[in-house]
């Protein structure tokens, strides 16, 4: 099952590959931070193939922090992931990270509280505890995703991102393949394919396919690993009360 784990987590890291020198320029506005909710359909292949579903949900809350929740389900792996931050310089600043996993029997419950006036990142797992510096830039494993994608926004700036661990930060690195029109069950939509850094010996490849036309929110993601793989895709999605939908044939960009 550890497999199988990494390709739900691989969904988790999906809009985090947002590294692109496309940006709106140093002297623009800056991109405002919207609300959305998307819904994604996901075919998986281990010793035999099954299908699952996640939501993706971004909202404000009303003393103006932001609440992004992750929910993932299958046969055999229910997930539910949240991240609250504010907005703060155009990047996000958690407050707090929780993840829970149930996979076949196995439970697993994480999570992350970040004191600003300490300095220090609060973290627990399983019956362990940790504790370590809260570094400028830091950010959890869901409101990554956020960063990457408006840091694209903004000014496309190509770099890398600190993520809360459990006992210390750890590094993402991402690399743009190319643009393309991809075809999807909602339609076509003009993406950034990127792939996501690994050491050159790692046996795991992950691709994502981010739409330009709406905020960069995900919209593909495979994964392959030893052999297993899994593809998800947007099945439904609206961003800031919008319903999102595909191109038409005038709309499509040269890729």
């Amino acid at each position: 099952m550890e497999s199988s784990k990494r390709i739900v987590q691989t969904l988790l890291w999906g809009s985090c590959a947002l590294l692109l020198s496309i940006g709106q320029g140093a002297n623009a506005e800056p991109a405002k931070l919207r609300p959305y909710h998307l819904e994604f359909k996901a075919d998986y292949k281990f010793i035999m193939p099954f299908k699952g579903k996640a939501e993706r949900t971004l909202n404000q809350l009303e003393d103006g922090s932001w609440l992004l929740t992750n929910d993932v389900s299958s046969r055999l792996i229910k997930l539910k992931e949240s991240s609250r931050f504010d907005w703060r310089d155009n990047h996000p600043q958690p407050r707090e990270y929780n993840y829970s996993l149930k996979s076949l029997g196995s439970k697993k419950h994480r999570s992350n509280q970040f004191d600003y006036h300490s300095g220090e990142v609060y973290s627990s797992w399983k019956k362990e505890t940790a504790e370590y510096e809260l570094i400028d830039g830091l950010v959890d494993r869901l409101s990554v995703q956020t960063a990457l994608r408006m840091d694209l926004m903004n000014d496309g700036k190509i770099g890398s991102y600190e993520i809360a661990g459990k006992r210390n930060p750890r590094t993402l690195q991402f690399e743009v393949v190319g643009e393309e029109v991809l075809e999807t069950g909602l339609g076509a939509f003009n993406t950034v394919k990127i792939k996501r850094t690994r050491k050159p010996d790692s046996k795991r490849e992950s691709y994502f396919w981010l739409a330009k036309d709406w905020d960069y929110l995900l919209v593909k993601v495979s994964h392959v690993e030893k052999g297993k793989s899994s593809v998800i895709e947007m099945s439904n999605g609206v961003l800031d009360g919008r319903a999102i939908t595909g191109l038409s044939d005038t709309q499509v960009t040269e890729s």
